[in-house]
């Protein structure tokens, strides 16, 4: 399920998001869960205001510890760089 969140640009590359999509019982993104830049793959975190902002020491560690999660963002990260390349061969 996807939903809309305020605009807010990826730290990394610029990229303006306004939604989310999650995965999981509970999809609607709150405060410190961890989101993914569908353009260049950039791991930040939601704010209080579903802005994007940058992990936290602590989230580092958290997500640096849970190999399950930093397989899924792998996995999430290159999946959204296949889709993105699969467009622009469409479009060429």
């Amino acid at each position: 399920m996807t939903t809309h969140t305020p605009e807010s640009k990826c730290l990394n590359c610029g990229y303006v998001m306004d939604a989310a999509t999650g995965f999981g019982p509970d999809n609607k993104p709150s405060e410190g869960d961890i989101a993914i830049c569908f353009r260049c793959g950039a791991v930040m975190a939601f704010g209080k205001d579903l802005k994007l902002r940058g992990l936290s020491d602590q989230e580092i560690a958290r997500i640096e510890a849970d190999s399950l999660l930093v397989r899924e963002l792998s996995l999430q990260i290159q999946g959204r760089r296949l889709l993105l390349y699969t467009r622009r061969q469409k479009a060429n």
